[in-house]
């Protein structure tokens, strides 16, 4: 396991982190079982999630009002009728991501990891760490607003995909964009000295 402080490598029962003296909670065990090492579990965070409702909300709006003819008399008059309509497909959508958070998940073994989704469209990836180029850990301001963060874990070869910008498909050309993820500077960390070991 690793220390939540600082990072680094610890052995089984040790009660304090030699490299900085931090207390180790023996509650906090990073070995799932005899094959996964780490594993990171992306959380649905329902404030980060209205922030981006939001804004694709009123970027679509501008859209409308650009590229649709009408649609600016059509709002004045029904503005109620657009106002639910949003509502509506803003809960759908964030029922949807909810569920598919749920299916969301990273295992990190000795010499790989994999990513795993079981909803709707199955999707497993596997990445050997040799094959890794880099690891960034990333936070926008809507990100720490809401206590999250991002960690990308980037590669040289691509994958095929191009949704780049996918929260809840997590899909992307070269490499894994792990979205939504609760204490992101511990985690970043103990991925980091995860692969710079193997």
């Amino acid at each position: 396991m690793f220390c939540e402080k600082c990072g680094a490598k610890l052995n089984a029962g040790d009660s304090f982190c030699y490299n900085c003296g931090n207390t180790v909670n023996a509650n906090k065990q990073l070995y799932v079982d005899d094959k996964v090492i780490y594993n990171i579990k992306p959380q649905f965070n329902i404030g980060y999630q209205i922030f981006r409702l939001l804004n694709y909300g009123i970027f679509a709006f501008i859209l409308l009002l650009i590229f649709l003819d009408g649609f600016f008399d059509f709002a004045q008059s029904n503005i109620l009728l657009v106002v639910v309509i949003y509502f509506i497909i803003a809960l759908l959508v964030l029922i949807v991501t909810k569920k598919q958070y749920d299916n969301l998940e990273y295992k990190f073994y000795a010499d790989k990891m994999e990513y795993a989704d079981s909803f709707i469209n199955k999707e497993n990836k596997e990445l050997k760490y040799k094959n890794i180029k880099e690891i960034i850990m990333r936070q926008n301001i809507f990100e720490r607003l809401c206590g999250i963060g991002t960690i990308i874990i980037a590669t040289s070869a691509s994958s095929g995909y191009a949704s780049k910008g996918s929260h809840y498909t997590m899909r992307n050309r070269n490499g894994i964009h792990i979205h939504c993820v609760t204490n992101v500077q511990f985690n970043y960390q103990n991925i980091k000295n995860l692969i710079d070991k193997a």
